[in-house]
């Protein structure tokens, strides 16, 4: 797996990278996200780990 990450300025040079490879060892991020067939299942996936790493709820979604 390769991950690109564009930053803006140097304040995200080094935890984006950092917060990444938290979310690739301690959820099933990688597996999930080899699974997806589309940009958005891909975004969504991100999220679902990083809230699952950081012990947040899932959003709500209104509908």
């Amino acid at each position: 797996m390769f991950f690109l990450l564009a930053c803006d300025g140097d304040r995200l040079h080094l935890p984006l990278p950092a917060r990444l490879c938290s979310i690739c060892h301690r959820t099933d991020f990688l597996d999930r996200l080899r699974r997806c067939a589309t940009a958005e299942e891909m975004v969504a996936a991100a999220l679902a780990a990083e809230r699952k790493m950081l012990g947040a709820p899932p959003p709500v979604v209104a509908d």
